[in-house]
């Protein structure tokens, strides 16, 4: 198995905001190599403003020059690296579509690269609509 990053995210809060800082600073990267804007579209907080910290998800980002999104969703460790990929159809308030590329792993150093090379065909393959 490869070496965990963040292994305790889940139980301490800094660690926690670690682990998102490391996402948004990973993500921004490789939309700035791209000239992207992105915003995230998921509210990771409960209605009293309490940040939900279960790493469902650990970062999200919609890119609207693409119309696509990402989501990535980290679990704690395991004894084997995990990673998957989906496709999922979803839509904003207004009911208009989008497509989210839905990543779920435990993070390590290998499983960080599969995630980078997935995110950066996923947002290469789409066609740009408006910036």
């Amino acid at each position: 198995m490869s070496n965990i990053l963040y292994p305790d995210f889940l139980k301490d809060e800094q660690e926690y905001a670690a682990t998102t800082e490391h996402w948004t600073a990973l993500f921004s990267g490789l939309m700035a190599q791209q000239g992207f804007n992105w915003s995230p579209y998921i509210k990771n907080q409960f209605g009293d403003g309490t940040p939900m910290r279960d790493g469902n998800p650990i970062f999200n980002a919609f890119v609207p020059r693409t119309g696509r999104a990402v989501r990535i969703i980290q679990h704690p460790p395991s004894p084997k690296d995990s990673f998957v990929t989906w496709k999922n159809e979803t839509e904003w308030a207004d009911g208009t579509h989008f497509t989210e590329l839905v990543i779920s792993l435990i993070l390590t150093e290998k499983t960080e690269g599969q995630a980078i090379e997935a995110m950066k065909a996923w947002f290469s393959a789409s066609t740009p609509t408006q910036n």
